[in-house]
């Protein structure tokens, strides 16, 4: 396996070569359609490439430069296959999607200190579970703008985990800011989950109403108790009517 990737990366090292003779600017496209590899710039002349592989090693890592190549390791610091990178537009960070067991999660890198030293140093690290989702959007300088269905803004619990009730049936939005290392809610529902969650609270499914009721508790706006209340004169379920009283007594502390 190692001889093989040795190849495809000469190869690839080649189509870069040929590609910048050309000033071809799809050079990087079309090492991404490739199965398993990712490639990202780097300025205007190298490449970074991951190689995703069924070895127990997972993604093999290098940096393409004209006429030379390193490999920078395998192994190091992600879950088993790379899904997406994206470095800063200053080329001073590097964020990695990976995916090990079908869940997703993404740490930003220092990227420097990985192309120069070979170390995989995570300056910040977003676990979206129990949510599913987690993808990058784009880099505005410091900022990271990203999707999830977890309301990632919110306290995490002694896991590092959103509560599992707070949890979107479509992604949302939300910036990293790596200078204040805090998590900003982007899109309105996130910015604002009260009125989401409470038109949940008339969802067919008991056990979305169920969820509901648990995420306004865990919010904590004594707002929303007239909400609940009415939600529990029209209740018929014995294990939402419970949630539902639950969450208006804690609120009512």
């Amino acid at each position: 396996m190692k001889n093989l990737l040795i190849s495809l990366v000469m190869v690839l090292m080649g189509m870069h070569q040929l590609a910048s003779q050309q000033q071809n600017e799809c050079a990087v496209q079309s090492l991404c359609d490739t199965t398993g590899i990712i490639a990202e710039n780097i300025g205007n002349d190298r490449i970074l490439m991951v190689i995703n592989t069924e070895d127990a090693d997972g993604a093999h890592w290098y940096l393409i430069e004209p006429f030379h190549n390193t490999f920078l390791g395998a192994d190091i610091g992600v879950m088993t296959a790379v899904d997406q990178i994206m470095v800063s537009k200053d080329n001073k960070y590097l964020a990695v999607k990976s995916v090990g067991e079908g869940h997703p999660v993404l740490n930003i890198i220092d990227l420097n200190q990985f192309l120069e030293h070979k170390k995989f140093k995570s300056l910040y690290e977003i676990d979206p579970y129990p949510g599913y989702i987690i993808n990058i959007e784009k880099w505005e300088e410091d900022n990271l703008l990203i999707e999830s269905d977890a309301l990632l803004s919110h306290s995490k619990d002694e896991f590092g985990h959103v509560p599992r009730c707070l949890l979107f049936s479509e992604a949302e939005k939300f910036t990293v800011s790596m200078t204040k290392g805090s998590i900003k809610p982007i899109s309105e529902n996130a910015k604002n989950p009260f009125p989401y969650f409470s038109k949940i609270l008339n969802a067919e499914n008991p056990y979305e109403r169920m969820d509901a009721a648990c995420a306004l508790e865990v919010l904590g706006d004594k707002t929303v108790i007239p909400i609940l209340e009415k939600a529990l004169k029209q209740e018929k379920d014995k294990e939402v009517i419970a949630e539902i009283i639950k969450a208006i007594a804690a609120l009512k502390k």
